[in-house]
């Protein structure tokens, strides 16, 4: 069978993938999502007027969030201006598509590891995704959507990801094999996770 994964919008890519070997009579296994959202992206418009219908105490928390965030977003920009065009190119079509894509109900095994940290995107996900997904298991992992990649969180990730890729593998009674496992990734060029 196949295991798919990706990272936030990368999720949805290996659903989409799922969905399309499922329909052409292949198996899967299962499909891995790291904080992926269920729904289509939010425009920077709709996610400033849903802060500011925020109670102060909760927009003070974002901010702080964000402030703190601010370096490593900046950082990350600064790279992205330096990439080739047609990189930039293939970013803003991932964009594009993650703004419009719907995804279609998937009945299947499907492992959502989420972050703890809410953002003002990831509002009603565990309910939006039972109603897709009627399998899934819902994990949290400490820290927030931008962080749960890096370290140290990511150590923390790993160790969830292989212990629930064993088990995927023994319920379809397959060896597990130690190698490499590279998650899609939409968000960062960094976002290779690799389970030894």
């Amino acid at each position: 069978p196949y295991y798919l994964g990706g990272y936030s919008f990368g999720g949805m890519v290996a659903l989409e993938m799922a969905q399309q070997l499922q329909a052409r009579g292949h198996e899967v296994g299962l499909v891995i999502l790291l904080d992926t959202f269920a729904g289509e992206l939010k425009s920077t418009g709709s996610l400033f007027r849903k802060y500011l219908s925020l109670p102060l105490d909760q927009q003070w928390m974002h901010l702080t969030r964000k402030t703190k965030a601010f370096q490593r977003s900046l950082g990350r920009r600064v790279a992205m201006m330096r990439l080739p065009a047609i990189l930039k190119n293939v970013r803003d079509v991932c964009y594009a598509a993650g703004r419009t894509y719907k995804p279609k109900p998937y009945d299947g095994p499907l492992v959502l590891f989420r972050a703890s940290e809410k953002g003002l995107s990831s509002t009603n996900e565990e309910s939006a995704w039972k109603s897709l997904a009627p399998q899934i298991e819902i994990y949290e992992v400490a820290g927030h959507h931008g962080n749960i990649v890096d370290e140290p969180q990511v150590r923390l990730l790993a160790d969830k990801l292989k212990a629930r890729l064993e088990t995927a593998f023994l319920e379809n009674r397959e060896e597990f094999a130690t190698q490499s496992v590279t998650l899609a990734s939409a968000d960062d060029s960094e976002g290779q996770l690799e389970i030894a």
